[in-house]
């Protein structure tokens, strides 16, 4: 149970966004298909739309984990290692509390969509589906922010390889 955790740790958003791009890629290579044929599916289109949403917001908290998220690392070449890590730290936090609003604020616009009972047209599933991928996507960045965060503490004042202060 314990691999699966860890499995699950390291890859959920990995494994959901697969299975959204076979699915995605699975189900418009049937559409080509039947349109060789002269016959075509009406919703393809809009369940692969609704599958690159539900991939772009888990690609934040992956991006997040696998710290590859877009940077300007100038400032922090130039300064030494310690203030580095200090300036790494605050854009951590920085970047938790936006997660975090974003999370809340996402919440509400679903409430909000929820109220309205509105569905997509051709699929019929309620647009609160489709808006819940924010909350799912904001969820998983905070997550692997609060993860990144703790590691980042954890190594601040820990010995590096070499037997030196790693500060």
């Amino acid at each position: 149970m314990k691999k699966v955790f860890r499995f699950l740790n390291g890859h959920f958003e990995e494994c959901c966004m697969g299975v959204f791009l076979v699915a995605m890629t699975l189900v418009m290579f049937l559409q080509i298909a039947l349109r060789l044929f002269g016959t075509a599916l009406s919703w393809p289109e809009e369940f692969s739309r609704y599958c690159f949403v539900y991939i772009t917001f888990l690609s934040i908290g992956y991006c997040v984990q696998r710290s590859s998220m877009l940077r300007v690392d100038f400032l922090a070449q130039i300064l030494p290692k310690k203030a580095s890590k200090i300036i790494d730290l605050l854009i951590a936090a920085v970047c938790l509390a936006l997660y975090v609003y974003l999370f809340v604020a996402s919440v509400s616009l679903v409430q909000q969509v929820s109220g309205t009972g509105r569905v997509s047209t051709a699929i019929q599933i309620p647009y609160t589906v489709i808006y819940f991928s924010l909350i799912i996507g904001f969820v998983m960045a905070v997550l692997r922010s609060v993860q990144t965060l703790l590691h980042m503490f954890r190594t601040f004042h820990t010995m590096d390889e070499k037997g030196g202060q790693n500060v």
